[in-house]
């Protein structure tokens, strides 16, 4: 395929500019021995198109660009498990995808994109707000390079708590655990703040004719995604809760059962349940729903589609 620009050190759409170190950095990246996926306009709850390779550096007078060359995955099969038929993409050697095991999580992390609020002082109100509710919690920003990316949220959560707890430990299994009622007010309170910082940031975040998408990382082995993509605060409650999880507990036992999993994502319907979306095995695998796999191809052939016309003007 041919070589694409990730970055620059121009000023951007959202009115950011990378410095060189900031590019420098992304070619030991995108060059190092994890890979770096290739995602559909940064839309997590898509499988990776494939990754990124040959990151470089390029210089003309004042321009720097940071480009590489994405390669998609060049093997398609559908595999038959637990009476699913899904989708598996791979490449014809094993490699491992960059990894958010090494992001320092401690305790509780929020994140937003500001290029979904109205300016900086609207951003400097949600993290207030958010403060409000409790001022533990650690705030930060990420970015994302589409011209009108959909609201997001980030809420980040170490191995050691609550939410983790049910989804991994034994407390979500045994009714006769000591802590167990303890640990389910705990749980029933994470959901509610949940629900409050989701409803704050959409009250605040734009546009408003895209569905906030919150995602919930869990950092534990293996990394565990749920997605909630819906402006309704109490979808949260209706999934955060200790049945719920445990069927998430379940869903993730039965696939590592079978696969070497580095990271899977689960999305919330619509009426409260998790549905199992797509995993991200250890030799660089992507095995999820077909109907996933169908709907980035779908938005991967509308972007090729684009760039062939913008090309031809």
């Amino acid at each position: 395929m041919e070589r694409i620009i990730i970055s620059s050190n121009r000023v951007d759409s959202h009115g950011e500019v990378m410095a060189k170190e900031a590019l420098e950095s992304g070619v030991e990246q995108i060059n190092g021995k994890r890979k770096l996926p290739y995602n559909m306009n940064h839309k997590r709850e898509l499988p990776p198109l494939g990754i990124m390779v040959d990151g470089r550096i390029e210089e003309e007078k004042d321009l720097v660009l940071l480009t590489a060359v994405p390669l998609l995955f060049p093997n398609r099969e559908v595999i038959e498990f637990e009476g699913m038929h899904l989708m598996k993409e791979s490449f014809d050697e094993d490699l491992l995808f960059v990894s958010r095991y090494d992001e320092d999580t401690k305790g509780l992390t929020i994140s937003v994109d500001p290029s979904n609020f109205s300016s900086y002082e609207e951003h400097g109100r949600l993290e207030k707000s958010i403060y409000d509710l409790d001022n533990n919690v650690s705030l930060k920003m990420h970015g994302r390079k589409s011209q009108m990316p959909s609201p997001e949220l980030i809420i980040s959560v170490a191995a050691a708590t609550e939410l983790a707890k049910f989804i991994i430990k034994k407390v979500a299994e045994d009714v006769l655990h000591d802590g167990y009622e303890e640990a389910k007010k705990k749980l029933k309170k994470f959901a509610l703040y949940a629900a409050n910082v989701m409803k704050l940031t959409r009250q605040k975040a734009s546009p408003k004719n895209k569905r906030l998408t919150t995602i919930f990382e869990i950092h534990t082995t293996p990394f565990i995604e749920l997605v909630v993509k819906s402006d309704d605060p109490t979808l949260i409650s209706k999934g955060l809760n200790e049945r719920k999880l445990l069927f998430v507990k379940k869903e993730i036992q039965k696939f590592t059962n079978h696969f070497c999993v580095d990271r899977i994502q689960f999305i919330l319907t619509d009426a409260g349940n998790w549905k199992f979306n797509y995993l991200i095995t250890d030799k660089g695998e992507a095995i999820g729903q077909k109907s996933s796999f169908n709907e980035r191809d779908r938005q991967y052939k509308r972007y090729e589609m684009q760039s062939k016309t913008l090309a031809s003007h």
